[in-house]
């Protein structure tokens, strides 16, 4: 996977310097308040499932394929069974995204915010059981996260988390971005 250290980092809101004198790149992130994740009723706190993108556009709508249909029942299974806490991203856009740095690079409009292809798959919801609150809900305007992150980080600054497992669609690009970061 190869992924530009400017795209990188300018897609999680960090910004990148270039010294041609000493051939060094360095990026800075922006601090920013991570928000809490509430842990109430949930059975083992130190475990978290994320969810990544599973939306209509990408199961069904625009950018739907066989293959995304295909992996619901197991998506479906996991969240079903999980007995950690579970987040939700959801790949968000707005009416300029094709002047956007990947609406020029994908110009296929999709998951724009309010539109049926940007909600969460019914499959999902139904897995979940019940209303998924708006707090477990990242919305991103690129392919990862800085705000789960930053959420993640710190709830395991404040309790341990022992594992976590990541699922969804766009493997390649949302899912890949995200897990690294997470790492990070």
């Amino acid at each position: 996977l190869y992924l530009p250290l400017r795209y990188a980092a300018e897609a999680v809101g960090a910004s990148i310097a270039w010294d041609s004198a000493s051939q060094t790149a360095t990026v800075t992130s922006l601090e920013k308040t991570a928000r809490e994740i509430n842990l109430e009723g949930v059975e083992d706190p130190t475990k978290l499932l994320i969810v990544i993108d599973i939306q209509n556009d990408f199961v069904t709508g625009t950018l739907g394929t066989k293959e995304a249909e295909a992996i619901l029942p197991k998506v479906q299974e996991k969240i079903k069974n999980w007995d950690g806490k579970i987040l939700f991203t959801m790949d968000t856009h707005y009416a300029n995204y094709l002047e956007t740095q990947e609406g020029r690079k994908l110009p296929v409009v999709h998951c724009a915010r309010g539109t049926w292809g940007w909600e969460i798959a019914e499959a999902v919801k139904e897995a979940y059981g019940k209303e998924i609150p708006a707090a477990d809900i990242f919305e991103k305007e690129t392919f990862g996260s800085i705000d789960l992150w930053n959420a993640v980080a710190a709830l395991n600054a404040e309790r341990p988390i022992e594992e976590i497992q990541v699922i969804g669609l766009v493997t390649d690009i949302c899912v890949a971005s995200n897990s690294i970061g997470l790492r990070a």
